[in-house]
């Protein structure tokens, strides 16, 4: 069914809920998608529409940015310092710690630190997202698993407190040392998390 066109007041202001994309009626909370779009230089029908918008309209916008060069080139054309890297990650780890659940913006940045792409996913990096296993790394323990860098071993365990279900999970050394530690109500997120700070170490 074709989508209606919000309606408007008389200072040509929309009413309602919309998508801030394309202006029709309807579309679904995705303020961090939105903010990213912002980031990135997307079209707006609305810019002042912060919440909703169609997760088609969102695709959308990822692939018309896509075509600006400057957003496909990964980080092996102009390889980062350890510092930028690291600043990178930490601003990432900010990020993760401050969620109360898992969601595909988060994967997406979190691909795009571990795969050496820009963020916002564009392009070509939207191309790799998409034909890529296990990117749901907030959301699944298996896809936040394959964060834990190389040659570390992995004790992860599930406690209660008064505060209600946490997981916390460690990445050791294989001499036991903890590399990275998280606690987090979402299992998912604490195993990314400890994973990521294992990278500093």
């Amino acid at each position: 069914m074709a989508r209606l066109r919000a309606p408007k007041d008389q200072n040509g202001k929309y009413l309602g809920r919309h998508c801030a994309l394309c202006g029709r009626i309807g579309g679904g909370a995705t303020t961090p998608a939105l903010n990213a779009l912002r980031e990135a230089g997307a079209k707006f029908a609305d810019p002042d529409e912060r919440r909703y918008a169609h997760a088609d309209c969102i695709a959308k916008a990822k692939r018309k940015i896509g075509k600006q060069p400057a957003h496909t080139q990964p980080y092996s054309e102009g390889t980062p310092t350890m510092a930028e890297n690291n600043a990178d990650l930490t601003a990432l780890l900010a990020r993760l710690e401050e969620a109360t659940e898992g969601g595909e913006h988060l994967d997406e940045m979190i691909f795009a630190f571990d795969r050496g792409w820009s963020y916002p996913l564009c392009g070509a990096a939207i191309t790799d997202f998409d034909r890529s296993s296990r990117t749901n790394f907030t959301t699944s323990l298996d896809a936040a698993l394959t964060l834990v860098p190389e040659g570390k071993g992995l004790l992860a365990n599930v406690v209660i407190d008064t505060r209600g279900d946490v997981s916390a999970c460690s990445v050791m050394a294989d001499q036991g040392e903890v590399l990275g530690y998280a606690a987090h109500i979402a299992p998912a997120l604490a195993l990314c998390i400890a994973a990521l700070k294992a990278r500093l170490a």
